[in-house]
């Protein structure tokens, strides 16, 4: 079922995108592909849930995505199903197998960026 949530980036998440693209210029397809697939179908096959995480507004909210083929790297973002969005939360600049889970970075990085959609700062955000 292809659902098509709403792609948002915040300004933080923009961010990591331009260090990525500059980083892996040729897995940039990679990570536009993980982008469409966490739009149109965000808990579907392939997305896992992120387990772990303590901040209970967060919980059940945050999935990742694998970008590429191979070496790939990590794509973290949070659903909001009652908004139909998917918020862009993190890309990993470590490969794969050299990625930790640094779970309080992670959610803190989500909570502000919740923060800023809860507080209406829609000005930090861009549709995808």
């Amino acid at each position: 079922m292809v659902l098509s949530y709403r792609l948002l980036r915040h300004e933080r998440f923009h961010a990591q995108i331009e260090a990525f693209r500059q980083r892996f210029p040729k897995d940039e397809n990679a990570l536009l592909t993980a982008l469409v697939k966490s739009r149109d179908d965000p808990t579907g096959p392939g997305a896992e849930p992120l387990t772990g995480i303590k901040t209970l507004a967060l919980q059940g909210l945050l999935y990742r995505l694998h970008v590429g083929s191979g070496r790939g790297q990590r794509y973290i973002y949070l659903v909001q199903n009652k908004l139909e969005i998917v918020l862009g939360i993190y890309v990993s600049l470590e490969l794969k197998s050299k990625f930790k889970y640094d779970l309080p970075a992670i959610e803190s990085i989500a909570t502000e960026i919740m923060e800023d959609w809860i507080g209406k700062r829609y000005d930090k955000f861009k549709l995808a």
